[in-house]
């Protein structure tokens, strides 16, 4: 039996606009939790692990946005991209029949959970 460590993708990510993805059972239903986000040139070096590196920027800032992602359900497993719209996420969800939140910049806490609440409301009715 071979103990080497398997294969695996690393590269660095680049500066620019994106949106970080989570897809998270709700029991009953699914949830795409789709977040905008500022990748940024690290402020050090990353470290030598064999993944993928990238530093970004939640919007609409850290504390709102972790704060967000958490009330949300968001997992730590994300997929990071800057080619993919939320907007295309959206239409994708639709399509799958998939509840869809969207953290951005406008995002509260307050305004995040109210659109929670009627969400669940709505999935529960259909």
């Amino acid at each position: 039996m071979n103990e080497k460590d398997p294969a695996r993708l690393v590269f660095e990510g680049k500066a620019g606009k994106g949106i970080v993805v989570s897809l998270i059972d709700m029991g009953g239903r699914l949830r795409l939790i789709v977040q905008d986000i500022e990748a940024v040139k690290p402020i050090m070096p990353m470290p030598n692990l064999p993944v993928a590196r990238v530093m970004w920027r939640a919007l609409p800032d850290l504390t709102t946005g972790v704060e967000c992602w958490i009330t949300a359900g968001g997992a730590h497993h994300t997929v990071l991209s800057y080619d993919v719209t939320a907007e295309q996420m959206r239409d994708w969800a639709r399509m799958m029949d998939i509840e869809f939140v969207h953290i951005g910049a406008d995002t509260t806490p307050e305004k995040l959970e109210e659109e929670l609440l009627v969400k669940d409301l709505v999935w529960k009715l259909k």
